[in-house]
C-alpha cells in the first residue's frame, strides 16, 4: 500500500511540476509560480517523510494526503464541515511528521562529516584503466566506449541489453543506520534540499556485456536519497560525538584489498547517470553552467543535459515484467534526452539524431556509473532561446550556446577535450562529465564507421 500511495504522489508531483513548466514556456510566468510554490511544499513535506524514524508516520503522511486531495474539493463545495475536518486531518499528520523530524535533529547533532583527502589513482590497486580528470578519479574501460557506440549505431550482432531487476537494493547496514543524520547534515537547508525522485540503479557489470552481448546489463529501482547517503559521501567520513569514524564509503567502495567493488557486490546506491553533447548544425555546441546549488558538479560548466536515468526512461513493458529485455542504447538515449530536453530548455522536435559513445565509473562519486553521449540537433544555436525553464532555475545558472568545438583537434587527442573549445573560461571550470563527454566523442571520431555516420547528420 505504501509503495501504491508513493506512486501516485510522485505523480501528482510531476503533473504539478509539468503544468508550471507550460505556463512558465508559454510566458506566464506569473501564473506559474502557484504551481511551483506546490511542487515545493510537497517536496519539503517529502523531507520530512525520509528523515521520519517512525514508519507508521510516512504511511499516515501519504494516507492524508490521497484524503486530503480527494475531500478538499467536494468539502469546500458541498460541505464546509468536512472542508474544516479534512484539512485539520491534514495538517495533524503534517505535525506529527515534523515532531519526527525535531527528534531525528537532536539526535544527527551528535554526528559530524569530516571532509578527507582525495583518492589517487595510485590507491585505485588492480584497475588499470583509472584516469585524472582534474582533481577527479574515473575509471574509463575503452571496451566498453567501442562496444556501445557499435551498438548505438544499430549493429545487431554488437547489440547490448538490459535487462529489470524489482526490488530496492539494500544498502550497507551501517548507512541505514546513520542515513537520517546525513540527511539533516547535509541537506536540511532549503537551498539544496532535492526531491527523494526515482532512480534506476546498476547491478551488474558492463564488462560481462561487452564480453557476451547476450549477458544483459541488469538495472534496478533506486531512490535520490539513497545516492546522497553513499556515493556522494565518498570524500567525507561520519564520525560520532568522540570523533570516532562510523562510516567511511570509501572503504565500502574500494573494499579490503583496495580494489574497485563490482557492481554485483556494491552496498551503495550505484545510480546510472546520463549525459548528452548537444551540436547544432554549424558544429557549435550548447553548455550548461550549474548553480552553487547543484548536487553535482556545482559552479561548473556540464554537458547540454545531464542528470540521473529514471525508470520512466526504460520501456514500460520491461519494468513491469511483461518483457525479458531491452536495448541497453535506446534506454540511455531516452534519459540522455529527457535531460537535454529540460536542462536546456529544448523541445523533442529540435534533435535530428543521438548516439551514446562510452562509459565510465565516476570513483570520486562512490564508483557510479555513468553514460555519455553525443545529440545532433537540426537548428542551428542561434535560433534557440538561451532562457532557462522555471522549473530548473535551481540547479541551472546559465545556458551557454553557441560555443565553438574544434572536432578535428578533440578526433586527433581526445585525452585533452578542454583544447578543443573556443571559450578558454569555460574549460578552465569543466565538470567531469563534460570532460568524458568530449574525450568518448573524440574516441569514436576515430572510427571510421562512427565518424562517417556523424557527419550524414549536418546538411
Amino acid at each position: 500500500m505504501a509503495r501504491s500511495l508513493r506512486t501516485i504522489y510522485e505523480h501528482v508531483l510531476h503533473t504539478i511540476t509539468g503544468r508550471a513548466t507550460q505556463l512558465a514556456v508559454r510566458g506566464e510566468r506569473t501564473r506559474a509560480r502557484p504551481w511551483l510554490l506546490v511542487s515545493s511544499a510537497m517536496s519539503w513535506l517529502d523531507f520530512l517523510q525520509a528523515t521520519a524514524r517512525a514508519r507508521s508516520a510516512v504511511i499516515v503522511q501519504y494516507v492524508s494526503l490521497g484524503v486530503a486531495l480527494l475531500g478538499i474539493p467536494s468539502g469546500f463545495l458541498i460541505d464546509p464541515k468536512a472542508f474544516i475536518l479534512t484539512c485539520a486531518g491534514l495538517l495533524l499528520s503534517i505535525a506529527g511528521l515534523v515532531i519526527e523530524y525535531l527528534r531525528a535533529a537532536r539526535e544527527g547533532v551528535e554526528m559530524w562529516l569530516v571532509a578527507v583527502p582525495p583518492l589517487t589513482a595510485v590507491e585505485v590497486a588492480g584497475t588499470p584503466e583509472v584516469i585524472e580528470v582534474g582533481d577527479d578519479l574515473v575509471y574509463h574501460p575503452a571496451a566498453a566506449g567501442v562496444a556501445l557506440s557499435r551498438s548505438s549505431l544499430g549493429r545487431p550482432q554488437a547489440r547490448l541489453a538490459v535487462s529489470w531487476t524489482p526490488g530496492r537494493r539494500r544498502l550497507a547496514v551501517k548507512i541505514e543506520q546513520h542515513r537520517t543524520s546525513i540527511l539533516l547534515h547535509k541537506y536540511r537547508s532549503t537551498r539544496m534540499r532535492p526531491f527523494n525522485g526515482a532512480n534506476v540503479t546498476q547491478l551488474s557489470s558492463i564488462e560481462d556485456s561487452v564480453r557476451d552481448p547476450r549477458t544483459p546489463v541488469r538495472f534496478g529501482p533506486s531512490r535520490y536519497f539513497d545516492l546522497l547517503v553513499s556515493n556522494y559521501l565518498a570524500n567525507e567520513v561520519l564520525q560520532d560525538s568522540s570523533r570516532r569514524e562510523v562510516l567511511s564509503v570509501r572503504a565500502l567502495m574500494l573494499g579490503e584489498r583496495g580494489r574497485l567493488v563490482r557492481f554485483e557486490d556494491s552496498r551503495l546506491a550505484d545510480p546510472v547517470g546520463v549525459s548528452t553533447l548537444a551540436i547544432d548544425q554549424n558544429k557549435r555546441v550548447v553548455l550548461i553552467a550549474h548553480s552553487e546549488t547543484a548536487l553535482s558538479s556545482a559552479g561548473r560548466i556540464a554537458p547540454s543535459g545531464s542528470g540521473s536515468l529514471e525508470p520512466r526512461d526504460l520501456p514500460r513493458r520491461l519494468v513491469r515484467g511483461k518483457e525479458e529485455t531491452g536495448s541497453l542504447c535506446d534506454a540511455i538515449t531516452t534519459g540522455m534526452t529527457r535531460e537535454l530536453l529540460e536542462e536546456s530548455n529544448l523541445e523533442q522536435s529540435d534533435i535530428r539524431w543521438s548516439a551514446v559513445t562510452g562509459y565510465f565509473r565516476w570513483i570520486t562519486r562512490g564508483g557510479k556509473p555513468e553514460y555519455v553521449g553525443v545529440t545532433v540537433l537540426n537548428r542551428r544555436t542561434d535560433e534557440l532561446t538561451d532562457r532557462r525553464r522555471l522549473t530548473e532555475h535551481k540547479w541551472v545558472k546559465a545556458i551557454y550556446r553557441d560555443v565553438e568545438i574544434d572536432l578535428g583537434r578533440l578526433r586527433g587527442d581526445p585525452t585533452r577535450p578542454q583544447d578543443c573549445l573556443g571559450d578558454s573560461d569555460l574549460a578552465k571550470i569543466m565538470s567531469v562529465p563534460l570532460a568524458m563527454a568530449l574525450t568518448c566523442l573524440g574516441q569514436r571520431l576515430q572510427d571510421a564507421d562512427f565518424a562517417a555516420e556523424f557527419a550524414r547528420q549536418f546538411d
